[in-house]
């Protein structure tokens, strides 16, 4: 498989069993603030799926995890900041289901980029907000529309 393929196929693999995750972490001490992280996953019974994303991609892999005796253990790798991006940037073009997901996965971690080692001020902390509640409207779970085909 060449490498156009291979990135084809791991957006296919990221659509169906991947995750786009932007998180909150709360500040620890008084003088930081709040961080957003953009994160990317893959979680799989199959260790060669995802070990297919973390050789292309790098960065963590864990596993095997047993939830509950009885069940398949499952592998998970990830990638986040910057390389949650950069990994995003390069599948986008054959997403179909987390398409909506990935512009809003831009626009914090560019933000966040162009903060790189500044003091963040309210006005941007007030952006990054506005950004992961909008995230968290299109993740939510639950019972939704079927779409019609």
């Amino acid at each position: 498989m060449n490498e156009a393929e291979l990135v084809a196929y791991l957006a296919g693999l990221f659509d169906a069993e991947g995750t786009i995750l932007i998180e909150k972490k709360q500040p620890r001490w008084n003088n930081k603030s709040t961080q957003y992280i953009l994160t990317v996953s893959v979680t799989n019974t199959r260790p060669e799926l995802v070990r297919a994303s973390h050789e292309q991609y790098g960065e963590h892999i864990v596993g095997p995890i047993r939830v509950k005796e009885g069940q398949k253990p499952f592998y998970r790798w990830s990638l986040s900041g910057a390389a949650a991006r950069d990994f995003l940037r390069d599948i986008e073009p054959y997403l179909i289901i987390k398409r909506d997901r990935v512009a809003l996965a831009y626009e914090l971690q560019d933000r966040i980029d162009n903060y790189r080692h500044k003091p963040v001020q309210k006005d941007e902390l007030g952006i990054r907000e506005g950004i992961y509640l909008r995230f968290r409207r299109i993740n939510k779970r639950g019972v939704s529309e079927p779409d019609s085909i």
